[in-house]
């Protein structure tokens, strides 16, 4: 940690977030910060030094590294902006006062983990498409549920705070994500609705009463041990 470091000269042509450099280098190089108190090198957005609130990412900025806002519990909302290509792992996980998060422009990619943990989070506007979406991006953000219990974001079913045992997904879902519904020991029935495409890894984990899925036609993949220790599944 360079506490004094206060100005680097990367070359403007090497993407740094995808290029093997690694952006920890100048983790806690709280100098590098400008008056607002983020820290940026070439576009890529590296640390965060303020004093949270409701901010929007500035102009300039194509990548927001892994972990930048990790745990900031000040963060009350956020609004990134067009010109924001990648959103880093875990790059806003467990900030637990964080109530909205406000996406503006297209994505390439949103990466594991990088709203994941926020239970506060109450509001998610996507503006424009996604090319990938990580499928644990929101993990864990209990506060995005709709009144059934269920927390889909962008077509992706991140989780279900339901109590029911026989449990009908949502039209409207494309993909079912990883751990969504995890070691919930309630659910006996499912039905898939047609549209849904894609069930991630350990999406079934540990349903331990779970004894029958109705699939779509819609269905392309399953996959690996989606229903891991499901024992009483019916095969």
């Amino acid at each position: 940690i360079c506490t004094g470091l206060k100005n680097v000269s990367i070359p403007e042509n090497l993407n740094l977030y995808n290029s093997g450099f690694h952006l920890d280098t100048f983790r806690g190089c709280k100098e590098l910060k400008d008056e607002s108190g983020y820290s940026i090198i070439n576009g890529s957005l590296i640390g965060y030094y303020g004093s949270g609130g409701s901010i929007t990412i500035p102009d300039g900025i194509n990548v927001i590294s892994d972990e930048v806002f990790l745990e900031c519990s000040g963060l009350v909302s956020v609004t990134i902006p067009e010109g924001v290509k990648t959103i880093g792992r875990k790059a806003f996980s467990g900030c637990e006062n964080l109530s909205e998060v406000l996406l503006l422009g297209d994505f390439y990619e949103i990466c594991s983990e990088s709203f994941a943990w926020c239970p506060n989070l109450r509001n998610v506007v996507i503006d424009g498409p996604v090319q990938s979406l990580a499928d644990d991006a929101f993990r864990g953000c209990s506060g995005l549920k709709d009144s059934e219990g269920f927390v889909v974001v962008y077509g992706m079913l991140y989780g279900y705070y339901g109590s029911g045992t026989d449990v009908v997904i949502p039209k409207g879902v494309i993909e079912i994500g990883a751990f969504a519904f995890a070691l919930n020991t309630d659910i006996v029935h499912v039905t898939i609705p047609e549209g849904v495409i894609d069930i991630h890894d350990v999406a079934f984990l540990g349903c331990t009463s779970l004894e029958e899925v109705d699939f779509p036609h819609s269905l392309e993949t399953i996959r690996n041990i989606v229903f891991l220790d499901c024992n009483k599944l019916m095969h």
